[in-house]
């Protein structure tokens, strides 16, 4: 009973935050965005922050590792990119992301990128091997966020490369089955320009 009564004393305390920064949260939960409980659980969990600038903005701001995930099949000479399809929320709505790179996965406490990354394609595929990794860039985007809108949200993104081997590829692709979730992957052959 303890733990209920901190969570929601938790959810509150951000709730009167976010409103007495004019943040509208009547929005999130419905349609393709996320619940103000649902942001608890990425501060509660370090995988994000609020932050109140100079001038009294508030933001949200996370470090994210991205990745594209690739696969060579050396019987057909073919490349083939993990791309994501779509997120299925447990009350039945959907929403299709058309992310850059094939996983995303917010970084923890005292974790590195590249720790985030191989604990990120652990959890989301189930893939505990890579062949190669690549670091790619690191870059800061500021925008609105489409989960949690009229949020501002500051993220700093690391962009790696990696490939898996041919006993971890799945032509069908991979499901990850998460709390609030369930995200599809498939993959897409990439094409010589």
């Amino acid at each position: 009973m303890k733990e209920t009564s901190e969570e929601n004393n938790r959810i509150e305390e951000i709730r009167e935050t976010l409103l007495n920064h004019g943040v509208d949260i009547t929005q999130w939960g419905k349609g393709c965005s996320k619940s103000l409980e649902n942001l608890v659980d990425e501060v509660r969990d370090g995988e994000a922050e609020l932050a109140v600038d100079h001038n009294g903005e508030i933001s949200r701001i996370s470090n994210i590792v991205k990745a594209d995930i690739l696969y060579n099949d050396a019987a057909t000479g073919k490349k083939f990119k993990l791309v994501e399809d779509k997120q299925v929320f447990n009350d039945g709505r959907e929403r299709e992301r058309h992310i850059d790179t094939s996983i995303g996965e917010k970084m923890k406490p005292k974790e590195s990128a590249q720790e985030a990354l191989e604990r990120g394609i652990e959890e989301e595929l189930g893939i505990s091997s890579l062949t190669d990794i690549k670091s790619k860039e690191d870059k800061i985007v500021e925008r609105e966020s489409k989960s949690y809108p009229g949020l501002l949200t500051k993220y700093i993104f690391h962009i790696f490369e990696a490939t898996i081997s041919q006993q971890d590829f799945k032509p069908e692709g991979y499901v990850e089955k998460g709390k609030n979730l369930t995200t599809y992957f498939v993959w897409q052959e990439l094409k010589e320009i």
